[in-house]
């Protein structure tokens, strides 16, 4: 079965959502601050596509 566009870009997103914020550049947050802080910005998006997928359905 071949993956639409939108969920391709939806996994490649969710996949290298903790890369947001690079670990080698200066930085005012320790790194695990940093990790912290990419670990909640990858569920809240994951949690966005939840949602959206969830609406979309019961719309259908």
């Amino acid at each position: 079965m071949a993956k639409s566009p939108s969920l391709r870009m939806e996994m490649h997103i969710l996949a290298h959502a903790s890369d947001i914020i690079g670990h080698g550049l200066p930085t005012l947050f320790s790194l695990c601050e940093q990790s912290a802080m990419d670990r909640f910005d990858s569920m809240r998006l994951f949690t966005r596509v939840v949602e959206r997928r969830s609406f979309t359905a019961a719309a259908a």
